[in-house]
């Protein structure tokens, strides 16, 4: 099994055996662990696969989302458009809760063009106010000082 991913600050790490990612946290909340799982199931259940609970370590076994991750495309009008379009209606869908963490890294295109996001870590009930800050916060990070013009061109992706 070959270590994808560490973050040692907050105790957690992916690993990939070639079929399949594990997300393992190095430390034991069952209830948390129970309401992650609930949530994945019911918003993204073509992803989880299985999941591990010890005494000392939380596991979710996740199928492989086919593509490419979004953070390796060019960062164009165009582009924006489509990851903007993408995050709004993810919200949408989800809501009240939200995925959380829309940085580029966590979206992946598959080669029919559609838009998947991974990395549920963050998943939780978020007010419009605070989804809406934390989605542009991620955004402006992604495209950087073309972000506001990027906002200002913006039209729905087709």
């Amino acid at each position: 099994m070959k270590l994808v991913k560490e973050n040692k600050v907050k105790k957690r790490a992916v690993f990939y055996d070639g079929t399949y990612y594990y997300k393992t946290w190095y430390f034991y909340d069952a209830k948390w662990f129970d309401q992650h799982i609930k949530l994945l199931n019911l918003y993204i259940p073509e992803i989880l696969n299985d999941w591990i609970l010890k005494s000392n370590s939380m596991t979710i076994v996740m199928n492989e989302i086919k593509g490419t991750l979004a953070n390796t495309f060019i960062h164009d009008q165009a582009f924006f458009n489509k990851i903007y379009t993408a995050c709004l209606q993810n919200i949408k869908e989800t809501r009240p809760y939200a995925h959380g963490d829309w940085v580029l890294s966590n979206i992946i295109i598959n080669k029919n063009d559609e838009i998947k996001f991974i990395d549920w870590d963050n998943i939780n009930l978020f007010q419009e106010i605070a989804i809406s800050k934390k989605m542009e916060f991620d955004l402006k990070s992604a495209f950087g000082e073309n972000y506001n013009n990027y906002v200002t061109n913006f039209s729905f992706a087709k």
